[in-house]
């Protein structure tokens, strides 16, 4: 029987499954650095590029260029707060 993928999660389910995955593995937290270090990593190069990737560019181009920002760093704040 394959496993299916879900249409959503919630985060109580997302903690849930990160808090029992750390207590089992101690892979998952050297994952995690990893994750966090390559985030900021894009964030850095992102900020860094922000004047040259902004010319010529529409008003919806510059609204998911923000977007995409403040998912990268709601991410990188989410990793940073759950502990691992």
């Amino acid at each position: 029987m394959m496993n299916t993928i879900p249409d959503s999660v919630s985060f109580s389910q997302l903690c849930s499954f990160l808090k029992a995955k750390v207590s089992q593995d101690d892979f998952a937290q050297e994952v995690a650095l990893d994750w966090e270090d390559r985030l900021s990593e894009i964030l850095f190069e992102f900020e860094s590029s922000l004047d040259d990737s902004t010319q010529n560019k529409t008003a919806d181009q510059l609204m998911a260029l923000g977007s995409f920002r403040t998912y990268l760093m709601l991410s990188l704040r989410a990793l940073k707060s759950s502990g691992l």
